[in-house]
Order: C-alpha cells, then structure tokens, then sequence
C-alpha cells in the first residue's frame, strides 16, 4: 500500500511539472498607424480606388523558428480585371510608401503583402485575386 501511494504521489509531481508551460503572447502582432486604422484607411482612398481594406499580420515559422513577420493589406475592388500589371505594381509601391510613413513599430516587420481581390456574386460566385509581396 506504501509502495502504490508512493507510486502516485511520484506520478502527480511528474504530471504538474510537465503540465506547467508559460503561454507568451506579444501586441506587437498587431498593427498601430500613427493616424489610426481609419484614418490610414482615409489617406489610401484619397490615392487608390478600392471598396474595403483588411489590415492584418502574419508570421511564418518553420521547424518552429519564427521566419518573418509581416503586414498583410487585403483590398476588395471592383474592376481588377480592367487594372494593368505597371498599374498594379505602381500602386503596390505607393501603398508601401504609405506603410513606411504611417506604421508604428516598423522595426517589426520585414514584409507587406498586398492582395487585391474582385469577387463577383451571382448563382456562381467567382473570385480573382493578385498577390504582390514587399520588403519593407
């Protein structure tokens, strides 16, 4: 009976040492402008044609190593199909200018992507989407 309480007791230690991991997050992931999310939203429509912008971040990691960590613009626009490639990446090019005045904490991230994306809805919906990837 000594034995088997011994064995338990060994056994529960063993569990609460594994089981006690610190979680560490970080707001650095997510993205501050120095005239706010509105308001460099406001500054890109004065320049761009677009109907909505998503502002996000991401972070690839590999063999769970952080690899890069970058600003994702996502923006809906109508008429993608009729915007050249010079367009487009003139465009891409003004937006990282933007992103470079306005961002806080530019230091902590290494690349933007900038997605333009046409969806049109009907009984088939159909979506098409350009892809365009700076270092900042």
């Amino acid at each position: 009976m000594k034995f088997t309480k011994l064995i338990l007791l060994v056994v529960t230690i063993s569990c609460f040492i594994n089981c006690n991991n610190k979680v560490t997050t970080s707001s650095d992931t997510h993205p501050n402008f120095k005239i706010g999310k509105k308001g460099f939203e406001k500054s890109l429509q004065k320049e761009f044609d677009f109907d909505k912008l998503s502002i996000g971040t991401y972070i690839t990691k590999k063999n769970g190593v952080s690899e890069e960590k970058g600003l994702s613009l996502t923006f809906q626009k109508s008429d993608l199909h009729r915007v050249t490639d010079s367009i487009i990446i003139a465009n891409c090019d003004d937006i990282k200018t933007h992103v470079k005045k306005y961002l806080l904490n530019i230091d902590n991230y290494e690349y933007v992507i900038i997605k333009f994306e046409e969806e049109i809805e009907g009984d088939i919906s159909k979506s098409t989407s350009i892809k365009v990837k700076k270092q900042l």
